[in-house]
């Protein structure tokens, strides 16, 4: 699909930062390490190697034991990413790579040592400008591993908006990797759907309408017409029962 790997800025460069991916972290990963060699053809996401399977295995048990409520909430992006993957006719291969960059789009918030992100009550300015830096961490956290790079655009940029006004770069418009928007607006919606610490969840239909009206200066005008046409299609009570199971509070299984 054209468009779907976008900007990927590599090699990747950012700024040393005062949150890290703690050294036992990095070690524990190395086991998992992908070759350089490992092909980066979309075509070899559908069939992964052993290790691209354990080291996918250990990230995302390492956001569900560390952060359940970002697993659970990554579980529900995937979904919704899926969703809006189906009315843009993504390919086979596209669809795993979404899924992937969906799940561990928050990674970054495993890093996040000096922020509760789970804080009953509102940041501080402080306080938000350190959780503002958990994209840069979860880019970091990938960037060793040569096979996952196709996966850092969406979790780098998933929150940056289409008016130029998001972060950590401030891109605007096609300047946002396409696979990042398309996250970033499963992202937007659970999370108005989603109770958090400091406030209720918005119903499915308030939702809806804030996509509706936010659709050219946070999201890509196409792809929230897209979302809604799907929303539309499947109808509300279907998503509700659809991810009524990742709203669970017992532990669920952490691997797909």
């Amino acid at each position: 699909m054209d468009g779907f790997e976008g900007r990927t800025n590599w090699p990747f460069t950012a700024e040393p930062l005062t949150q890290r991916p703690s050294q036992g972290f990095a070690e524990e990963l190395s086991t998992a390490r992908v070759e350089d060699s490992w092909s980066l053809r979309p075509t070899c996401a559908v069939r992964p190697t052993p290790s691209m399977e354990t080291l996918l295995r250990r990230l995302y048990e390492r956001i569900a034991v560390e952060q359940l409520p970002t697993w659970l909430h990554s579980r529900r992006v995937s979904l919704y990413s899926q969703l809006l993957a189906g009315a843009l006719g993504f390919s086979a291969a596209e669809r795993v790579q979404l899924e992937r960059a969906a799940l561990l789009h928050d990674i970054g918030k495993t890093a996040l040592v000096t922020v509760d992100i789970e804080k009953k009550g509102t940041f501080d300015i402080d306080e938000f400008e350190v959780v503002k830096t958990h994209p840069t961490l979860g880019a970091e956290i990938l960037a060793p591993f040569v096979a996952l790079h196709p996966l850092i655009p969406a979790v780098l940029y998933h929150h940056e908006r289409w008016d130029g006004r998001g972060y950590p770069e401030g891109l605007k418009g096609d300047e946002i990797p396409f696979i990042a928007r398309v996250v970033s607006v499963g992202d937007t919606f659970d999370a108005m759907t989603s109770d958090r610490p400091y406030r209720d969840s918005l119903s499915m239909e308030a939702a809806v309408e804030e996509i509706r009206s936010n659709a050219s200066s946070q999201f890509d005008p196409m792809l929230a017409e897209a979302f809604l046409g799907e929303v539309s299609r499947v109808g509300l009570d279907t998503l509700r029962s659809s991810t009524k199971k990742w709203r669970l509070s017992a532990r669920e299984p952490v691997f797909i």
